[in-house]
């Protein structure tokens, strides 16, 4: 009997197209790289048969309910190309965000541009080249020299965003079925419909390529999981989970991932062999990484940031069904900030009030690199002092409420 080690160990993830059917995920396409990997084999309960016999002792116990759990951490970073999904964005669609992909010409608003005021001239476009950049921004085409098709010059420009410079180009001629330039890589193609007058205001919006995950409240996928222990494979059907981002400064940022699954009798499986160069190494949480931080309109310097989907995920082994299902969340948090003092920012009255006021972080500067957290409402309690080397904090738990659209109260966006 050959000694098993615990430092062998694979673990393989993919997203189901029938609930509870085995999706077969395989070490070369569905690896996932983690740390931090704790496995419960068999949770639920017993039922004692309780019989009456003529003497003292244990009855025989029934195992109910029985399925599986597991975690583990998954370090936070971007796929290396804006625009495609993270690969272990799989896990986070089974934790009941919904993934959606904005790539190529979808990071140019659609035509006609939006005129600011009443301008005398018009156009239409068609979108020819993608945005490139890393945040959103609003360009602005004023025009300098009236005139129609092959006349009229614009200054194009756009403010300085994030970590993208000002742009500014003057003498831009608006010409029919030929090249206008945005800046950052976007090109449109025009039609003059009617000549312009000097002064005459276009804005058209460019966002970044991007992969944004948005909690849903219906429609909530599931995967497969496969946990190899040497030789030992667990695998969890149907599984659905919860998870948690962390963040420290001068430490790896993280996620970390909580999956319940159906049972399904562990067997004998050679540990397979695994590809996970689709992760991405991380970068430290620090000034230059982590460029933005903000809570209620201010950046204080932070110490950290968690914030909890904190899933509700419940087993049902009822009479024809058995199933995890996600029966509520509740997102929350913790902050630590250096304490930017009552007169900048009062957070015990904004406690006091039941203040909601906007949360953002984003981490990583290059393109492919990005990882940016917003929750519109973000409600503060608790605002405590603590010491860090002499620098005065404060800690805050948090709350994050959605809008009255609803299904919004935490976005990521990797990009």
């Amino acid at each position: 009997m050959a000694t098993k080690r615990t430092r062998k160990q694979a673990v393989l993830f993919k997203v189901e197209t029938v609930y509870g059917s085995d999706a077969g995920p395989t070490g070369g396409a569905n690896a996932m790289l983690v740390t931090n990997l704790q496995i419960v084999p068999m949770e639920g309960g017993t039922v004692s048969r309780d019989l009456v016999r003529p003497y003292l002792g244990n009855d025989q116990q029934i195992p109910v309910n029985t399925h599986v759990s597991v975690s583990f951490d998954v370090e936070m970073s971007g796929s290396g190309v804006a625009g495609t999904p993270p690969a272990y964005g799989v896990m986070l669609r089974a934790c009941g965000l919904a993934e959606t992909a904005v790539t190529g010409l979808a990071t140019i608003a659609n035509s006609p541009p939006v005129g600011v005021g009443t301008p005398a001239g018009s156009f239409t476009f068609v979108k020819t080249a993608a945005f490139t950049g890393t945040q959103p921004r609003d360009v602005t085409l004023t025009c300098t020299t009236a005139g129609g098709s092959g006349i009229a010059q614009f200054t194009v420009s756009a403010p300085a965003a994030g970590n993208l410079d000002a742009y500014n180009q003057a003498g831009v001629v608006m010409t029919d079925a030929a090249a206008f330039d945005l800046g950052g890589g976007a090109q449109i193609t025009p039609t003059v419909t009617a000549p312009f007058q000097v002064g005459d205001e276009f804005t058209i919006a460019l966002t970044a390529p991007r992969v944004e995950y948005d909690p849903v409240s219906d429609g909530f996928e599931a995967g497969t999981l496969y946990v190899n222990k040497d030789g030992n494979l667990h695998a969890l059907l149907g599984s659905r989970g919860t998870v948690q981002m962390k963040l420290e400064a001068n430490q790896l940022p993280k996620w970390s991932f909580t999956f319940k699954g159906l049972w399904v009798d562990p067997s004998a499986a050679p540990l397979p062999s695994t590809d996970t160069s689709a992760f991405k190494a991380p970068i430290a949480v620090s000034a230059t990484n982590t460029p933005e931080l903000t809570l209620h309109g201010i950046s204080s310097p932070a110490q950290s940031l968690t914030i909890n989907f904190d899933n509700q995920v419940e087993f049902f082994n009822r009479i024809a069904k058995e199933a995890m299902e996600i029966a509520d969340r509740k997102p929350k948090g913790s902050i630590v900030i250096e304490d930017p003092g009552v007169d900048a920012k009062n957070y015990f009255l904004a406690a006091k009030s039941a203040d909601m006021g906007a949360l953002r972080l984003v981490h990583g500067i290059e393109p492919g690199g990005i990882v940016q957290v917003d929750g519109p409402q973000a409600q503060v309690f608790n605002p405590r002092y603590s010491d860090d080397r002499g620098v005065q904090m404060l800690t805050m738990d948090l709350s994050l409420v959605p809008t009255d659209a609803g299904d919004d109260e935490v976005k990521i966006t990797v990009k």
